[in-house]
């Protein structure tokens, strides 16, 4: 199952991104207790089926957590090819 998270367009801001990604991230127990997809998602997942680049403040949010890789950054210079 894909396990795909959109939580913006282009306009939202990185800090915006970062809050909304943090927010749901740092409290995934909570969140699959009121939204059933949520107990199939996982971080891992939607970093390795990603079909959209990722947004500025998720990105953010991997360096801080220490999961930015030269592979995802690989991906997201693939991801953002016009």
């Amino acid at each position: 199952m894909a396990t795909t998270f959109v939580a913006s367009g282009a306009r939202v801001s990185e800090e915006t991104g970062y809050k909304v990604v943090k927010a749901i991230f740092d409290h995934t127990d909570e969140f699959k207790t009121y939204h059933s997809a949520a107990r199939d998602w996982t971080l891992e997942k939607t970093l390795r089926q990603a079909k959209i680049p990722f947004h500025p403040g998720l990105v953010r949010y991997l360096k801080e957590k220490k999961l930015w890789t030269d592979e995802l950054a690989a991906r997201q210079a693939q991801l953002a090819k016009p």
